[in-house]
């Protein structure tokens, strides 16, 4: 396993990054948060560029990109703040086009490829209860749907008589209700309802596992970029900042708390692409996703926390850049399983027997 980036990766981020340093001010992020929605126009552009289309399969008209690319393109965009919902549609991109069936995989290329349009998992958690009627209707309501309002379609998982299985919703039907939701991260959420829907059968059980560990490990990679945009914010500020006639930087204490950082992100970074490759190559178990959500729900916060002690006053400043990052490491943080719902799941895996050959 390498989990070097190959030279098409480094293309892949270079692109992005470029392309996203031209186009995503901080200026703009915060327009777009304080309208409460999402950067629709960036959005098109994306998809105008061909970033949309490269998760899928080039006889669909997409790049093939594998998760590793999604991984490194999505990096690049969480750290640039943009408020797009890029990691939920290449969830369901990458599910759908590897274990979806031919009618869904059809449905999400025509909405995403052709028409710019964006995905999210509506996946039922606790409480939630969705039904599918003999002609494939769906009723029911989900809790929470990251980006719902922004999406044209929702990716609903129910409980068939056959098991879980995935069904692709066109969220401007007339029986598709939202009611958006607050948090900590201001990421545009909602609470859906569905009322006799009409809907395409999307995949089964094999369908509805990977996309859970698909839209984990991206939400691992965000956490990542949260936490590495909140330490490339602190560094320069310690080196410059001074008190008591020198940068604050030179300080011993400061300087562990800049090692302990660092060593968090490289720890979480390399546990996160390791999940990333091992769900591209069908070979991550449910100890490995959690090990990677744990360390990367814990490192997430606590590396943007440590960042707003480091910064001092200027830390507590609503408008700078930090406190986007330290509010999205903490919603991505409780997303997807917690750190401490993660280290659950993985003390009951502590007396599984493991094949070390």
């Amino acid at each position: 396993m390498n989990l070097g980036l190959s030279d098409t990766q480094e293309m892949i981020r270079d692109s992005m990054r470029q392309q996203l340093q031209r186009e995503v001010s901080w200026e703009r992020v915060s327009a777009v948060i304080a309208e409460g929605g999402h950067d629709d126009a960036l959005w098109k552009r994306l998809a105008a560029d061909g970033w949309l289309g490269f998760a899928f399969p080039e006889s669909m008209g997409g790049g093939g990109a594998d998760l590793l690319d999604v991984a490194v393109a999505l990096e690049e965009i969480s750290k640039s703040a943009a408020v797009v919902p890029f990691a939920e549609t290449m969830a369901c991109v990458y599910t759908l086009t590897r274990r979806g069936t031919e009618g869904a995989q059809a449905a999400l290329a025509e909405a995403v490829v052709e028409n710019a349009g964006a995905v999210a998992p509506a996946l039922a958690g606790p409480g939630d209860e969705i039904t599918v009627s003999a002609e494939g209707a769906v009723s029911g309501s989900i809790r929470y749907v990251d980006y719902g309002p922004a999406s044209t379609h929702h990716l609903v998982s129910a409980s068939g008589p056959v098991g879980p299985q995935l069904l692709l919703v066109d969220a401007g039907n007339s029986g598709v209700t939202q009611r958006s939701l607050d948090n900590v991260g201001r990421t545009p959420q909602s609470a859906a309802a569905y009322t006799r829907v009409p809907a395409i059968a999307a995949g089964g059980e094999d369908a509805a596992a990977l996309l859970t560990q698909t839209a984990t490990v991206l939400c691992c990679v965000q956490l990542v970029a949260f936490a590495q945009q909140a330490l490339d914010l602190t560094i320069p500020y310690v080196r410059d900042r001074v008190q008591f006639g020198r940068a604050i930087g030179t300080f011993q204490a400061v300087q562990q708390q800049a090692a302990d950082m660092v060593s968090a992100l490289d720890a979480a970074r390399y546990l996160t692409y390791e999940a990333v490759w091992k769900v591209e190559h069908g070979t991550c178990s449910p100890a490995d996703l959690a090990t990677a959500k744990a360390a990367a729900s814990r490192t997430g916060v606590f590396v943007t926390l440590t960042a707003h002690q480091l910064h001092g006053g200027m830390g507590m400043t609503e408008e700078y850049p930090l406190h986007f990052f330290s509010r999205r490491a903490k919603e991505r943080s409780l997303a997807w399983g917690s750190e401490h719902e993660s280290l659950a799941l993985l003390a009951d895996s502590v007396t599984d027997e493991t094949d070390w050959r």
